[in-house]
C-alpha cells in the first residue's frame, strides 16, 4: 500500500513548520531547502513564488492541516530515528571498546612469551569473544590463534590466555594426482572394482581410481592403508567400508558412493535369488537412477556418523576435492598431536593444583573439627559447672534432713562432684586436634569442586 498524498517525511515537516514561521533566516544554507519546498508547493501544501533574492514562501491551509495531523506521527518517526542512531552508535563504540581491549590482550599476551594469566578480572565469555574478533580481523601473528584455559586448570583462578598454533594455516595444501588407468591398484581398490553395490557399472572405474588417489596420498603421508574392516565397525549392515585408513591418532574407514539423480545414496546392484534353482545372482537395480555424481564419506571406526563427506557438485568434483579432504585430515593430526602434547601438560598443573586443594581442604576440615570440639567443650564445661552447683545445693538440703538421710543426699552430692571432674573438659587434654587423614565424604564438602579421588573436577 502506497503513502497517502498527505504524508511527510521528518524533514519534510520541518521544511513545512519553518514555512509556517514567515521562513525566518539563520535556520537553513544555501538553496537545497528551496527545491524541497517547490515540492511542498506541487502538493498544495505551500506557496511559492519569485526566485533568488525575491523567493517567498507560504504556507496553505492544507499545510496548516497536515502539520496538526502528522505532527504526532513525525514525532514518533524522529524518536524512532534517533534510538537507531543511538544503537548505531552505540554499536560502533562497543566494536571500538573489544577491538582496543583486543588489541592490548594480544599486546600483553606477546609481551609476556605467548601466554598470560588474567586472573578473576575477564571471563571467558569476553576472552572467546576477543580470540574471534582477532580472528576475524585478520590481527593475530601469522599462522597463530588465541586460546584460553582456566588458570592452574583451577576456574577460581581465572583464565590464562596462551597463543597456539593455527595448524590449518600452516599446514600447506599439497597436490595429489588421480591415475588415469588402474595397473598395479591397492587390494582394497582390487576388491571395490570387483565388487557391485553402490556405484553404477559405468562408474565404477573412476569411483576405483580415486579410491586409488586416496591410498596413494595416505602413503605419501606415512599412513597405512588397509582393505581389512576392523571388528569394531559399527555402521549399517548395508553400507560396508570401502577402504581403512589408519592414522597416528585415529582410525578412519571410507566409503564411496553413487547418489541418484535426487542425490540421495542408493543401491546401484541388489542380489536376486531364482526361486526354482534357488542361485543367487547381482543384477542392476532398475529402480536405481544413476546420475553419475559420486559421494566420499571418512568416519571413525567406533562412529557411524561421518566426520568428514566430499561429494561432486556443479562446482567442484570429487577430483578437484581430494587436497581438501587430505588437508583436512593432515591438520587434524597436527592438532591431535598438539592436544596430547598439552593434555599432557595441563595433567602436570592439575596434579599440583589438586594437591594444594586438598592440603587447604585438610585445613579447613582441621579448623571445623576444632570449632566443633571448642562447641562440645563449651558445653561440657557449662554443665560441669551446673553439677558442681547442684552438689551445693543438695548438701544445703541435707543439712534440713536426718543424719541417716542426710548421709545418703551427701553421697549422692560427692558422686556429682566426682562426675564434674570427670567430664570436665578442663581435666582433659587441650590442644589443638591437627586432621591428617579422613574419608573421601567427610573431606569432599572443603575441596572446592575437585574431586578427592583424583586430580579432576566434579
Amino acid at each position: 500500500m502506497g503513502r497517502s498524498q498527505d504524508h511527510l517525511t521528518p524533514a519534510q515537516f520541518d521544511l513545512l513548520n519553518w514555512i509556517s514561521k514567515g521562513c525566518p533566516d539563520g535556520v537553513y544554507a544555501g538553496t537545497s531547502h528551496r527545491v524541497s519546498a517547490r515540492g511542498l508547493h506541487n502538493r498544495g501544501l505551500a506557496h511559492v513564488t519569485g526566485k533568488s533574492k525575491t523567493w517567498t514562501a507560504k504556507i496553505t491551509s492544507d499545510g496548516t492541516r497536515v502539520l496538526t495531523e502528522q505532527a504526532h506521527r513525525v514525532a514518533v518517526a524522529r524518536e524512532r530515528e534517533r534510538r537507531a542512531e543511538q544503537a548505531e552508535a552505540e554499536r560502533v563504540r562497543a566494536q571500538q571498546q573489544l577491538r582496543t581491549r583486543a588489541l592490548e590482550m594480544l599486546d600483553a599476551t606477546v609481551a609476556a612469551g605467548g601466554r598470560l594469566d588474567l586472573g578473576t578480572g575477564s571471563g571467558t565469555e569476553e576472552v572467546a569473544r576477543i580470540a574471534h574478533y582477532l580472528a576475524r580481523e585478520r590481527l593475530l601473528p601469522e599462522g597463530q590463534r588465541l586460546a584460553h584455559e582456566p588458570t592452574r586448570m583451577d576456574p577460581d583462578l581465572g583464565v590464562t590466555v596462551y597463543l597456539e598454533p593455527d595448524f590449518a594455516a600452516l599446514t600447506p595444501r599439497r597436490t595429489f594426482p588421480i591415475p588415469r588407468q588402474l595397473r598395479d591398484p591397492h587390494p582394497a581398490v582390487a576388491d571395490f572394482r570387483d565388487k557391485r553395490a553402490f556405484v553404477s557399472k559405468a562408474h565404477i572405474p573412476r569411483a576405483a581410481r580415486f579410491l586409488q588417489a586416496i591410498v596413494s596420498a595416505a602413503t605419501e603421508m606415512g599412513w597405512t592403508a588397509s582393505a581389512k574392516t576392523p571388528s569394531s565397525y559399527n555402521g549399517r549392515s548395508d553400507v560396508q567400508p570401502d577402504l581403512t585408513l589408519r592414522l597416528p591418532s585415529q582410525q578412519l574407514v571410507v566409503t564411496i558412493r553413487e547418489l541418484d539423480q535426487r542425490g540421495r545414496a542408493g543401491s546401484a546392484f541388489i542380489d536376486h535369488t531364482d526361486y526354482y534353482t534357488r542361485t543367487s545372482r547381482t543384477l542392476a537395480n532398475e529402480n536405481f537412477l544413476s546420475s553419475g555424481r559420486l559421494e566420499v564419506t571418512l568416519a571413525k571406526v567406533w562412529e557411524p556418523k561421518p566426520i568428514l563427506s566430499v561429494r561432486d557438485s556443479r562446482y567442484a568434483t570429487l577430483e578437484d576435492q581430494i587436497a581438501d579432504l587430505v588437508h583436512t585430515l593432515e591438520v587434524a593430526e597436527a592438532q591431535a598431536q598438539w592436544a596430547q602434547q598439552e593434555e599432557a601438560r595441563r595433567a602436570q598443573i592439575r596434579e599440583v593444583r589438586w594437591e594444594e586443594v586438598k592440603t587447604d581442604a585438610f585445613r579447613k576440615l582441621t579448623y571445623a573439627r576444632n570449632a566443633e570440639r571448642l562447641r562440645d567443650e563449651l558445653a561440657r564445661r557449662e554443665t560441669a559447672a551446673a553439677m558442681r552447683t547442684y552438689a551445693d545445693e543438695i548438701d544445703a538440703h541435707a543439712a534440713s534432713l536426718a543424719i541417716s538421710e542426710g548421709k545418703e543426699v551427701q553421697e549422692w552430692a560427692r558422686w556429682i562432684r566426682r562426675h564434674a571432674d570427670r567430664t570436665d573438659p578442663l581435666n582433659g587434654p587441650l590442644q589443638i586436634v591437627e586432621v591428617t587423614s579422613c574419608s573421601h565424604e567427610e573431606l569432599q564438602p572443603y575441596m572446592n569442586g575437585w574431586s578427592t579421588y583424583r586430580a579432576s573436577r566434579q
